[in-house]
């Protein structure tokens, strides 16, 4: 039940409920089952690195044009790098792609890098999608929709899920939104 509640709560974006539940639940002097135990400390753990201020898991993929990608290269070469979870058939992520597009387009030399990781499973069509949403920016896919490693890592349940990563590689932003980096941005005084 803790694990189901720091799950729920992780992804209905009550993250001081998780935190609590942490500190005073899962860090501290226990009895019961030690496989449950270790469970919840696994759920737990990777529930704070993807919190604010945390470094998340690294990202390293071959990339859509053959390259090699890793996220944490990207961060430190770059004042913010926004990691973007999507597909080719999610219909939010399809909205969301001329602004994502604009956003890069009007920021990426100002030092702002995007990563987008599909969970698409069909290699033609998250391909294709790239090319159609005009997506220039860095492109990795784990090929398993949302049982891929890199997925599971985020904790990604739907798209687009959106990460703001700094150049220390911490998470600055969690947005539900690319107008919430835009912003983030204007309020760090981008234009």
């Amino acid at each position: 039940v803790l694990n189901q509640m720091l799950t729920g709560f992780y992804e209905s974006n009550m993250e001081t409920i998780c935190a609590f539940i942490i500190d005073n639940y899962v860090h501290g002097d226990s009895c019961g089952d030690a496989d449950l135990s270790n469970v919840i400390k696994s759920t737990a753990e990777s529930i704070q690195r993807l919190s604010l201020g945390n470094t998340p898991p690294n990202i390293q993929l071959t990339g859509n044009s053959g390259q090699a990608v890793d996220l944490y290269a990207l961060a430190a070469a770059n004042k913010y790098t926004l990691v973007m979870f999507w597909s080719s058939f999610c219909e939010h992520c399809k909205g969301e792609a001329p602004e994502v597009k604009a956003c890069y387009d009007q920021w990426h030399s100002k030092g702002l890098e995007i990563l987008g990781v599909s969970i698409d499973r069909n290699q033609t069509a998250w391909e294709t999608a790239i090319q159609e949403r005009g997506f220039t920016f860095p492109n990795v896919c784990g090929m398993k929709e949302y049982q891929s490693p890199v997925a599971k890592d985020y904790r990604i349940s739907r798209t687009p899920t959106f990460f703001l990563l700094d150049a220390n590689k911490k998470i600055v932003l969690k947005p539900k939104g690319i107008r919430e980096v835009q912003a983030f941005l204007k309020q760090k005084g981008w234009k």
